[in-house]
């Protein structure tokens, strides 16, 4: 997992996307649309206090990605990403 932050640091010098803006959420949402069928890559991104993904992850979970079950968490999202990149 990282933060968002985190991520925005990586991107630079070559593309400045702030960590708080807009342009973060907008280039997550295309990250998690290139699989639709799969967990949702945004959910090892999280806010470096609260630990857990922003409100527009939790809205594009629910609008784009129909986890409306309601014991679906977002460390389960999280988890399935992890074990379906692991290098194992």
């Amino acid at each position: 997992m990282d933060t968002y932050k985190a991520l925005s640091e990586a991107l630079a010098p070559d593309h400045r996307v702030h960590y708080h803006g807009r342009m973060m959420s907008l280039l997550l949402a295309d990250v998690c649309r290139l699989d639709k069928n799969g967990p949702m890559l945004s959910a090892i991104v999280v806010n470096g206090q609260s630990k857990k993904p922003s409100g527009q992850f939790f809205e594009l979970a629910v609008t784009e990605f129909n986890r409306r079950d309601p014991h679906w968490t977002w460390q389960q999202e999280r988890d399935a990403v992890l074990a379906r990149y692991s290098e194992n």
